[in-house]
């Protein structure tokens, strides 16, 4: 874990931005996938991946950010079911993601 002097403020970077935008999609097809398709809402649960990705490399601005625009989008191609499950699991992806960047352990979650 970077030094507090050296811990990125401001304005998301351009790599944050671009990672959550494009895994905050990925989330979106994975639940938009599973709240459709029958059988395969299981599918649904592995949205929690990219957001947990976004979680473990970048700071919680850029998860609330992959977060927003996942949610938006998700009620626009699906209604207020999918922005439901987007934000549960951001929820979980983000506390999987911290726990895993601080380096604690499995007890922790």
């Amino acid at each position: 874990m970077p030094e507090p002097s050296t811990r990125p403020t401001g304005p998301l970077r351009p790599i944050e931005l671009a990672t959550a935008s494009v895994l905050g999609t990925l989330a979106v097809v994975l639940t938009v996938a599973g709240w459709f398709l029958p059988h395969l809402g299981i599918v649904a649960a592995l949205a929690v991946v990219p957001l947990g990705v976004v979680a473990h490399h970048h700071r919680i601005r850029a998860l609330m950010a992959a977060t927003f625009a996942a949610a938006v989008l998700s009620f626009l191609v699906a209604g207020t079911g999918t922005v439901t499950n987007i934000v549960e699991c951001a929820a979980m992806g983000g506390l999987v993601g911290i726990v895993k960047r601080r380096g604690w352990g499995f007890g922790v979650v």
